[in-house]
């Protein structure tokens, strides 16, 4: 596949979240997702924006819909769940209220008190730690080829 039929197969996929989507589609969509990211980061400079807190959301709802359904996809062309792709982001949502609570017990409220072998402080890196595992198994998965043939998402594209 092309970087122009990536890229268009990337964009037309929008709310696609079944069929499969093979290696070259996938890299070449996370290459389109990079370029836009810089090319947002650079209208923030051009334009002076020192308020990002519009455009990012703003780019992160036009563009985050196709990021995951595009991983979704390339899950789907390994015969794995699609909700493996979400993983992460369900653990960074249990672990940061952990986080919270651990950034508030280190305040010097006590002089005996030991922030670092606070429970919710292990939780809270514990959880980066699966995190950071289930990130590098994913990008384990989206580098390793596709099943050929069928499998019970559908046949492959090329």
């Amino acid at each position: 596949m092309t970087f122009i039929n990536s890229a268009a197969a990337f964009l037309s996929g929008y709310f696609d979240f079944r069929g499969r989507a093979c290696r070259s589609e996938f890299w070449f969509g996370m290459i389109c997702v990079i370029i836009s990211w810089f090319a947002t980061g650079l209208l923030l400079v051009v334009f002076r924006i020192h308020n990002p807190f519009v455009i990012v959301p703003l780019f992160l709802a036009l563009i985050g819909t196709p990021f995951y359904s595009l991983q979704v996809r390339r899950l789907h062309d390994l015969n794995y769940s699609g909700w493996w792709a979400f993983a992460p982001v369900g653990v960074s949502l249990i672990t940061l209220p952990l986080g919270i609570t651990a950034f508030f017990q280190t305040l010097p409220l006590s002089v005996t008190h030991n922030p670092s072998t606070s429970t919710s402080n292990i939780l809270f890196n514990l959880g980066g730690i699966i995190y950071s595992g289930l990130n590098i198994l994913l990008l384990i998965w989206y580098c390793t080829a596709g099943n050929r043939g069928r499998n019970r998402f559908g046949e492959p594209r090329i």
